[in-house]
């Protein structure tokens, strides 16, 4: 019942609105992601998340398997497993507009409050995916310039959609991963061997065993959101071996030239991340890895906290724990993030952006014959 204040000989009427608490179909105590398109129907499944991947707590890779409750007070998203033609994916947030919600990064690890630990203890916590339309393709793309600090936009590239942000460091960044299977060369992993630096692959959404950190079950999820992995020489897309393949690298000094960029397999007005490794600052401010470490984590190298290596992961960073790729199968995938920069250490490794649960390294050095993630900074 309800009291209408009124005279006596009040008529009128009232609306009354019925307020509803979004819960899971299945249950409380579990994370379920919703695919919440604007329009069209998404590819790809989603598990709902029902443990706990702790990252200030054991050390990269281990999950404590204390189910999802209302005590769980920290955890990490698993990445999603969707697309949406025309749409790049943005993030997570915990409203469906996305606007009166906080946003997440993709695996981003996050604190939960009080009222989500009581509504994920009751009727299990819902997260909505958000997505945004494509403005323009990628190719030749001139718009950073009118995009303000932390905005998200999306631009097409061949078949895929991807959301595109401007940073911190004031540039702009693909913030998913590089999913197109788009090969200069002809090799594709078949002589994939320690002996052979200069063979080309790239592989998209490569089917294996996923870590239980990013599915509850499942062996044989192809994560979307983890794009493809290249060997270095796919991800600057060439295979010359000799002085042309030293970008950001004089042989004849022995002196980085951190001006010097490399487009690879990036679209025409966009090029790979530089990592120059020197101690200078000039020369750090010229690695894109190196200074948005820097402005993320006060720090031009290497940093070991959990705060460090989630900043990385946070909306709109969005980078996520895709692995690497072994010659045979994903290897550790939820568990680190690398991803190829254009910048040579030797004729036989390259430097790359690494990260764990609890540590970033933002000019690590490894083989070139690996399979990393790639992601493009637009030119101007």
């Amino acid at each position: 019942s309800i009291t209408v204040l009124g005279g006596e000989d009040y008529t009128g009427s009232a609306t009354l609105t019925a307020m509803w608490e979004a819960g899971c179909a299945e249950g409380a105590n579990r994370i379920c992601f919703i695919a919440n398109a604007p329009s069209g129907t998404v590819s790809g499944t989603m598990e709902d998340q029902t443990i706990v991947y702790m990252t200030s707590s054991t050390s990269a890779g281990t999950v404590d398997s204390t189910a999802l409750s209302s005590s769980t007070t920290e955890l990490t998203f698993y990445s999603p497993n969707w697309t949406l033609s025309g749409y790049g994916f943005r993030g997570w947030s915990t409203t469906p507009e996305g606007t009166a919600g906080t946003m997440y990064g993709p695996n981003q690890t996050i604190t939960l409050t009080s009222d989500q630990q009581t509504q994920l203890g009751t009727y299990g916590l819902p997260i909505y995916a958000q997505w945004v339309a494509s403005a323009d393709d990628m190719d030749s793309w001139s718009g950073c310039s009118s995009l303000t600090q932390g905005s998200v936009t999306a631009l097409t590239y061949g078949s895929d959609t991807y959301a595109v942000a401007k940073l911190a460091d004031g540039k702009c960044w693909m913030i998913e991963n590089m999913r197109t299977s788009t090969n200069a060369g002809t090799d594709k992993g078949t002589s994939w061997t320690t002996a052979v630096t200069d063979r080309q692959y790239n592989l998209a959404n490569v089917t294996g065993s996923s870590p239980s950190a990013t599915t509850s079950g499942s062996t044989a999820i192809q994560w979307k959101s983890y794009g493809g992995y290249y060997s270095w020489h796919s991800a600057i897309n060439t295979t010359t071996v000799g002085s042309t393949q030293y970008y950001n690298w004089n042989t004849s000094s022995n002196s980085y030239t951190t001006t010097g960029t490399a487009q690879g397999i990036c679209p025409s007005g966009w090029r790979l991340p530089r990592s120059y490794a020197g101690d200078s600052t000039t020369n750090n401010a010229n690695s894109d890895f190196r200074n948005l470490n820097n402005i993320l984590n006060s720090s031009w190298s290497s940093v070991s906290t959990a705060a460090a290596s989630n900043n990385w992961r946070k909306y709109p960073n969005n980078f996520v724990f895709a692995g690497s790729w072994n010659g045979s199968s994903s290897n550790v995938r939820g568990t680190y993030g690398r991803y190829w920069s254009s910048t040579v250490n030797y004729s036989t490794l390259a430097y790359h952006l690494y990260f764990g649960s609890t540590s970033v390294n933002p000019a690590s050095s490894n083989s070139k014959y690996y399979g990393y993630s790639v992601r493009c900074v637009a030119s101007s």
